[in-house]
C-alpha cells in the first residue's frame, strides 16, 4: 500500500491534479463558511436587486452635456472634438453621462470631462 502511495506522489501530473482539486474544495468550503458566520442564526441571507430608473426621453437640442451617435456605442462630452464627427441628424444628446450609460453607451476613450 505504501509503495502505491509513494508511486502516486512521484507521478507529478496526478499529484498536481489532486492538489488543485483539494485547494479548490478547501477554498470553496472556507468561502461558504465565511458567509455563514456573517448571517445570524435563524435568518436567511438575501440579495436585493434594484431596478434602474427609467431613462428620460432623449433631447436633440443644445444644452446637453453628453452627445452620442444613434449608430455608435460611445458617448462624448459636448466640448469634445469627437462630437464634430457625428452628423447632426444622428446626434443623440443626454443631460448626464449616467443617462448615456443607462441607454447602453460607454465613454469614448479619447474624451474626458
Amino acid at each position: 500500500m505504501w509503495l502505491k502511495f509513494k508511486h502516486f506522489l512521484q507521478n507529478d501530473g496526478w499529484f498536481l491534479v489532486v492538489l488543485l482539486i483539494c485547494v479548490g474544495l478547501m477554498s470553496f468550503a472556507l468561502g461558504q463558511r465565511s458567509v455563514m458566520t456573517d448571517v445570524p442564526s435563524g435568518q436567511n441571507a438575501t440579495v436585493l436587486f434594484y431596478e434602474a430608473p427609467a431613462v428620460s426621453s432623449f433631447s436633440s437640442g443644445a444644452g446637453a452635456s453628453v452627445v452620442a451617435s444613434r449608430s455608435g456605442s460611445r458617448y462624448y462630452f459636448a466640448d469634445c472634438g469627437g462630437v464634430e464627427r457625428i452628423k447632426p441628424a444622428n446626434r443623440i444628446t443626454f443631460t448626464s453621462s449616467w443617462e448615456a450609460e443607462a441607454a447602453g453607451y460607454t465613454q469614448a476613450a479619447n474624451c474626458s470631462p
